[in-house]
């Protein structure tokens, strides 16, 4: 079942949740610069690093593809409900975080539109 990692605007933040499987801290902190951002680290319950400086975009099918094999499985998504994912009151207000774990369907994936669109349209 998707569970929401709760956010806040309040700069950096850390939340410890446990997620089923394992227990993670997750860190979020904003990025003020040419272009705005808000990024996320995850560390093990010992607070060992396993992934840094993921940035929350939206639309992305899953956050934590390309960052290494150590959440195998696991699923992250950015959800943005209006406004932008870069807008520094956006974590908890009008952006959310889903997390699925290893073997969940992601109900957020991007189906391919060369196979959902019906021949009728061709």
């Amino acid at each position: 079942m998707p569970l929401e990692i709760p956010i806040t605007p309040d700069g950096e933040r850390f939340v410890t949740m446990n997620v089923g499987p394992d227990t993670f801290i997750f860190r979020t902190y904003f990025a003020s610069g040419q272009d705005d951002h808000w990024l996320l680290d995850i560390q093990d319950s010992q607070g060992s690093p396993l992934v840094s400086g993921i940035n929350l975009v939206p639309g992305v099918d899953n956050l934590l593809k390309g960052h290494g094999d150590v959440l195998d499985g696991y699923q992250l998504h950015c959800l943005v409900l209006f406004s932008s994912a870069a807008a520094p009151e956006a974590p908890g207000n009008t952006m959310f975080l889903i997390w699925l774990n290893p073997g969940e369907e992601n109900p957020f994936v991007n189906l391919d539109p060369m196979e959902t669109i019906g021949t009728d349209l061709w």
